[in-house]
C-alpha cells in the first residue's frame, strides 16, 4: 500500500463512523478512583476525603488549639526576616502542625 491508498482507507473508515463515535476515540481514559477524591486526581488542591471522620469535642478542641499556636508561631517566624533557614523553618512548622493533625484526626 502507498501513501495515498493509507489516507483513503483512513477516510472511508471515518466516514462510517458516527461524529459521536469519533469524539469518542478521542475522549480521554477514565481515572482510576482513589480514596481522597473519588474522581482519581489527588493531585488537585483542596481534596477532600470521600468519607471524612466526624471529629468529636475534645479533638475539635485540640484541633482549634493547635491551631492557634501554629498561627502564632508562623506569623512570629515572618516577623524575623527572610533567609533559607527561615523558610526551612516555616516549612517545617506547617510539617509539624500536618503531622499533629493527622495524629488527633487519625
Amino acid at each position: 500500500m502507498n501513501q495515498t491508498t493509507d489516507a483513503k482507507a483512513l477516510r472511508d473508515l471515518v466516514d462510517k463512523q458516527t461524529p459521536a463515535e469519533v469524539a469518542r476515540d478521542f475522549e480521554p481514559e477514565p481515572k482510576a478512583e482513589n480514596h481522597w477524591t473519588g474522581n482519581g486526581d489527588a493531585s488537585m488542591p483542596g481534596f477532600v476525603p470521600t468519607n471524612p471522620r466526624v471529629l468529636n469535642d475534645t479533638e475539635r478542641g485540640l484541633v482549634a488549639e493547635l491551631e492557634l499556636r501554629y498561627q502564632d508561631l508562623y506569623a512570629h517566624l515572618l516577623t524575623l526576616g527572610h533567609s533559607r533557614e527561615l523558610a526551612l523553618a516555616r516549612t517545617k512548622t506547617e510539617e509539624a502542625y500536618m503531622w499533629a493533625v493527622r495524629h488527633i484526626t487519625g
